[in-house]
């Protein structure tokens, strides 16, 4: 019986013990609580409206810098490549409106677009090289004004048969049988995309690249093998892309630390109206034979091409 009653007194108290506590809880002890959670929740909604103003601010600097850049730029472009002719190669991952802007920003200075390709993942697969080097030389094989491919890697062939489809030397122009042969081995391997028929071969080269996130292991140095190639077959070339494509891995930043530099230029600004205008000027300055590093980050000689 003691031992009854000693066990229901505990039982008991527990109970009680559990009600002082709710009724704490919901009393004097949760006022404090309730109103940190508040403050806390007042300090949240005011961090949100402050970091959406700063989004809304940074909105307008951008259209601000956008609009200067485009009032700033037509006398900048004008006549910068009048008659010049440019093939565009946009690659996995880059940014479609930049290439866009690109397009537009061309013939605002006089020149224009003789065709968009889009380079597939498949063409600058390492793990593909083999299959790359076969399409190249197969694409050569017996056409005439083929290049002289002795001697040269993988990727040195695979972009001198691209750009014998898609570029020139300025004199010869003609997207002749040579070239849609070439075109359309790449396009039967999955290698590029082109919306339309060229218009003709191009005097000069750009490529539209992403940012290092968007690149795999040893792709930045297959691109700027490929850059070279085009720039050894035409008037010139240059690499464009955001300001992550002159970070480690991204192809801006291994062509300017690389031999290939001395004669390809790159711009690492091209999400933004400034970066695609100065993109126009520095293909005017491979047409004159002058390469330079234009942009904000590592390896950048100046922000735009100077006089000299």
């Amino acid at each position: 019986m003691i031992d009854f009653r000693y066990h229901l007194i505990s039982i008991i108290a527990i109970f009680l013990a559990l009600a002082a506590g709710v009724a704490l809880g919901a009393g004097p002890l949760d006022e404090p609580f309730s109103e940190q959670l508040a403050s806390e929740a007042d300090k949240d909604r005011q961090d949100k409206a402050d970091l959406r103003e700063q989004l809304d601010e940074a909105d307008d600097v951008r259209g601000f810098q956008d609009a200067f850049a485009q009032q700033v730029g037509s006398d900048l472009l004008s006549g910068a490549l009048q008659d010049r002719t440019v093939a565009l190669f946009v690659l996995p991952g880059a940014d479609d409106d930049a290439a866009k802007g690109l397009t537009d920003e061309i013939e605002a200075a006089g020149g224009s677009v003789t065709t968009t390709v889009n380079v597939s993942d498949k063409m600058i697969d390492p793990s593909e090289q083999q299959f790359a080097e076969g399409v190249a030389r197969q694409s050569l094989d017996g056409q005439n004004g083929a290049p002289d491919t002795s001697g040269m890697s993988s990727y040195q062939l695979l972009g001198t048969a691209l750009a014998r489809a898609y570029l020139g030397d300025g004199s010869d122009t003609k997207f002749d049988s040579t070239s849609g042969t070439i075109a359309s081995a790449y396009k039967e391997a999955g290698f590029v995309e082109t919306s339309a028929e060229p218009t003709g071969r191009a005097s000069l080269a750009l490529f539209v690249v992403p940012g290092a996130d968007d690149m795999e292991d040893n792709q930045d140095e297959l691109v700027s093998t490929v850059a070279s190639a085009a720039d050894a077959a035409s008037s010139g070339a240059v690499v464009a892309g955001p300001p992550a494509s002159a970070a480690d891995g991204g192809v801006v930043a291994y062509v300017r630390s690389n031999d290939v530099g001395e004669t390809v230029s790159t711009v690492d600004a091209v999400n933004v109206a400034a970066g695609q205008i100065v993109t126009a000027l520095a293909l005017q300055r491979e047409a004159g034979g002058k390469s330079g590093h234009y942009g904000a980050e590592d390896g950048a000689a100046q922000a735009m091409p100077g006089n000299n």
